[in-house]
């Protein structure tokens, strides 16, 4: 359960790497260290990665206002899924992605690389609207490689844009409504924002009239529907926490009974939650429904004055 959410904090910037390593500390005294292993497993990656880095960027020192920052992981020990995404990076990605290649198979021999490139970010300083405005915009890998296409073409056709960036068909309509919605782009013979259908007739060129009040931007990323709705994850981790704190109940019921033999109910729900307040907060009706279930299952039997 907590694997995927502390793995999407480490990949991303956090904010501190003690705070990490409290919250991995207390989850190994309350659940083992079996629980913890693989949490401590990414700690460990994410630490050579930064050592890998260190050492990259003094063999390499950058030279450009380009600044490289990969982070390296262990397959199998990161909740990442997906396939790896495609894209023709512009050569001012492509080059540092490949010194950056050759630089780690002289020390791993053997090894692959798979760029995760949909989960990639770059920040680019662009003049967009006005010559004397610069801002600074986060955007995705998919954005910045369809907005340099720009530098040297005023409008692009759709087609045109898939064969030069080589990018999914669905991924890359997503990342051109993105770019719609946040106003970078616009269609040809248009000022308005019509980003609910993208057709393979479309041309795009970059918006002469983009204005912000604001410098720095993170430009906004449209996600299937599986993304965006995030109540079906929601319900399967509430439903795994649900069955974890019943097994606990369960085995908390069983130690009382087998330490006592006989308990009237009242006793054996109240030291139930005390037993597991350092846990949660267990419900009473949820105790009860667990003492019938263990009836049931004939681990445990009602007196015979009951």
């Amino acid at each position: 359960i907590c694997t995927s959410y502390q793995g999407d904090s480490l990949v991303k910037k956090c904010a501190s790497d003690d705070a990490e390593r409290q919250m991995i500390a207390k989850l190994r005294s309350e659940c083992g260290n079996q629980y913890t292993l693989k949490l401590e497993t990414m700690m460990k990656d994410m630490k050579i990665s930064q050592e890998t880095m260190e050492k990259y960027n003094e063999e390499y020192p950058s030279g450009s206002a380009l600044q490289l920052d990969i982070k390296v992981l262990t397959q199998g020990n990161w909740p990442i899924e997906g396939k790896v995404s495609l894209c023709n990076l512009p050569p001012e990605l492509d080059d540092p992605k490949h010194s950056f290649t050759d630089f780690y198979m002289k020390f791993h021999n053997g090894r692959i690389l798979n760029l995760k490139l949909n989960m990639g970010e770059v920040e680019v300083r662009a003049h967009i609207g006005s010559p004397e405005r610069l801002y600074e915009f986060t955007m995705t890998i998919f954005q910045a490689a369809i907005l340099m296409l720009f530098n040297e073409n005023d409008e692009i056709l759709y087609e045109d844009i898939m064969q030069k960036t080589q990018i999914s068909e669905v991924e890359l309509k997503k990342t051109l409504i993105s770019l719609l919605i946040c106003k970078t782009l616009v269609k040809v013979g248009t000022q308005t924002v019509d980003s609910k259908e993208i057709k393979e007739s479309d041309g795009f060129r970059v918006n002469d009239r983009f204005v912000s009040k604001f410098l720095r931007l993170r430009l906004p990323q449209v996600t299937d529907k599986q993304t965006i709705n995030n109540q079906e994850p929601m319900q399967k981790l509430e439903s795994s926490v649900e069955e974890d704190r019943g097994l606990l109940i369960d085995a908390t019921l069983v130690k009382i009974l087998k330490s006592r033999r006989k308990v009237d109910h009242n006793t054996l729900v109240a030291d139930t939650i005390k037993f597991t307040s350092s846990h949660f907060a267990a419900d009473p009706q949820t105790i009860k429904v667990r003492i019938e279930s263990l009836i049931e299952k004939d681990y445990i039997e009602r007196g015979k004055a009951d």
